[in-house]
C-alpha cells in the first residue's frame, strides 16, 4: 500500500514537472516564433506645436516596451504619446529613443545611459526591468543597476525623470496557472525596488503595474500577436496612465 502511494506521488510530481516545463517553454517559444519588431525606423523624431514657444529634448531609456514592439507605427507607442504630451508646453520636442529590445538594467547602465547623458535631456523616461525579471537577474543586482542609473541621471543631467514600474505582461492564453502567480509575485518584487529608489523631487513615479494589471488582461485585443507585447490598443491604455497629471 505504501509503495503504491509512493508511486502515485512520484507520478503526480512527474506530471507536475512536465506541465510546468511545457507551460514555461511555451511562453518563450510563442514570443520567439512571432519575433515582433520595433516600428521605429530611426531612434530620433520631432513633435511640434506651433502654438507654443521653446524646445525640449526627451530621451527614452528601456527595452522593447519603450521601443514599441507590438505596435505597427510609432504614433501608437507611449514614447510618441509622451512626446505629444510635452508638446503641449513647447514649440518643438526633439526625441531620442535609445530603448533596445531585449535590454536589461545592466544594458541601460552601460550602453544607453552614456548616450542619454551626452544628449543633455530635459526629460527622460526610464522603463526597464521586464527582461531582468524573465532572465532571473537577482534582486540585488537589479537594485544596484537601477540605483546607479538614477544617480547618474540626477547628477549628470538636469532632466525631469519619469520612472515607470514594471507591468505584468502576458495574455491569459500565454501564461498559465500557476506561472501567472509566480510572474505576478516577481513583478511586485522588482517594483518594490523601483519604488524604494524613486525618492527625489526630480523623479516622478508612474505605477503602471498597479494601474494596468487588470485592465490590460481584460481582453486579448490589448496584446499583439505574440500575446506578450501590447498591441496599439494596449499601448493606448498605457499612454493614458503615463500622461495622466
Amino acid at each position: 500500500m505504501k509503495l503504491k502511494l509512493l508511486l502515485v506521488f512520484l507520478l503526480l510530481c512527474l506530471f507536475g514537472y512536465i506541465y510546468l516545463w511545457a507551460s514555461y517553454s511555451r511562453i518563450y517559444n510563442v514570443i520567439g516564433e512571432k519575433h515582433l519588431s520595433s516600428p521605429f525606423v530611426s531612434n530620433t523624431f520631432t513633435v511640434g506645436n506651433s502654438n507654443n514657444e521653446g524646445q525640449a529634448k526627451y530621451v527614452a531609456l528601456g527595452d522593447s516596451l519603450s521601443a514599441g514592439v507590438g505596435a505597427r507605427k510609432i504614433e501608437d507607442t507611449f514614447v510618441y504619446s509622451y512626446a505629444e504630451k510635452l508638446s503641449e508646453k513647447y514649440w518643438q520636442v526633439n526625441v531620442v529613443n535609445l530603448a533596445w529590445p531585449g535590454d536589461e538594467s545592466i544594458d541601460v547602465l552601460k550602453a544607453q545611459l552614456p548616450q542619454a547623458i551626452a544628449q543633455k535631456p530635459d526629460y527622460v523616461t526610464l522603463f526597464i526591468g521586464i527582461n531582468d525579471m524573465h532572465d532571473q537577474v537577482s534582486l540585488e543586482a537589479f537594485r544596484s543597476n537601477y540605483n546607479d542609473i538614477l544617480n547618474q541621471l540626477l547628477v549628470k543631467t538636469k532632466a525631469q525623470i519619469l520612472v515607470i514600474t514594471v507591468p505584468y505582461l502576458g495574455s491569459n492564453d500565454l501564461i498559465r496557472f500557476p506561472l501567472t502567480h509566480y510572474y505576478d509575485m516577481r513583478t511586485q518584487q522588482y517594483n518594490s525596488i523601483i519604488k524604494s529608489l524613486a525618492q527625489n523631487d526630480r523623479l516622478k513615479l508612474v505605477d503602471l503595474y498597479k494601474d494596468s494589471r487588470k485592465v490590460l488582461n481584460a481582453s486579448d485585443d490589448n496584446y499583439a500577436e505574440d500575446l506578450f507585447h501590447p498591441s496599439a490598443k494596449g499601448y493606448l491604455l498605457w499612454s493614458k496612465i503615463i500622461n495622466a497629471d
